[in-house]
């Protein structure tokens, strides 16, 4: 009830063309209309997202958008679940519905006004049961996240937008050989680049420190000392990006407590209401 009532005490709050007060938010599984774990990873949630607007203008800063590994077709999708991978389209479909979004909307397709962000998340294991990749299926999904990149960063470049991607996996051998395939651009890549490894925090990324840019949190993993830990990370170039599903009181007391860079969330609505009631009220 309390985030009922604070949605509406901030539905008449008024900003600025280019005021970002508090996190980017993004999208999560490009699904962020509201919770509805179902309609993650699918095209009818993207294109809802993506329309989402306050005040002329998008209510995301960005989204994600989730490759799964298809070997009955040699396909790489764009599927949350492995099970349903081999009836998902082919990643390069939501990313052209990315790309007509950018040139459609161009400043106005990102709350921020002048970058959007995009995060690309290899899932590891084959469909349909997960089976570990074969070196060769790494790099030929690694392959399609990168190909898929310069779709966007040329939508991107006609909408004068600027344009950051993140990498993000659980296998962190997928993020390797994803930097070491020709299509990574070593000139772009690295801390505050337009191209990042995306990690959570938790895992062990030796040898690819240089090219982390994000690391990942969920509000629930939120530990004593946080705020103190990522704020020194950030001073080296690190942000943190927090995220879940439902935008509940806890969560965004998580939120308010560790300020992360971004909120990676299923109900951008209410989190970007609340970052700016909560983050104009702060200043």
């Amino acid at each position: 009830m309390r985030i009922l009532l604070l949605t509406a005490a901030v539905a008449g709050c008024s900003l600025g063309p280019h005021d970002t007060p508090g996190p980017y938010v993004t999208c999560h599984n490009s699904n962020c209309a509201h919770s509805d774990p179902v309609r993650d990873d699918t095209l009818d949630a993207l294109g809802e997202s993506l329309a989402l607007e306050l005040e002329g203008r998008a209510t995301i800063d960005g989204t994600e958008i989730d490759l799964i590994w298809e070997p009955g077709g040699q396909r790489c999708v764009f599927e949350h679940d492995h099970v349903d991978a081999a009836g998902a389209p082919d990643a390069s479909v939501p990313v052209a519905v990315l790309a007509a979004h950018l040139r459609d909307r161009r400043e106005l397709a990102a709350w921020n006004g002048e970058r959007f962000y995009l995060k690309f998340e290899l899932k590891p294991g084959a469909a349909p049961d997960e089976r570990q990749l074969s070196p060769r299926e790494m790099e030929t999904l690694a392959d399609c996240a990168l190909a898929r990149s310069v779709e966007v960063q040329a939508a991107a470049d006609d909408a004068g937008l600027a344009l950051t991607v993140m990498y993000e996996s659980q296998d962190i051998m997928l993020l390797r050989v994803l930097r070491d395939r020709p299509g990574w651009r070593s000139d772009l890549a690295g801390r505050q680049g337009a191209r990042q490894l995306a990690v959570n925090v938790y895992r062990d990324v030796r040898g690819l420190e240089d090219d982390v840019g994000v690391v990942t949190l969920g509000w629930w993993e939120v530990r004593d000392g946080d705020y103190t830990r990522f704020q020194d990370a950030k001073a080296d170039g690190v942000d943190l990006m927090m995220g879940g599903f439902d935008a509940t009181e806890k969560a965004l007391g998580s939120y308010e407590d560790v300020s992360p860079t971004y909120i990676n969330t299923n109900e951008a609505p209410l989190v970007r209401r609340w970052a700016a009631e909560h983050y104009a009220r702060a200043r």
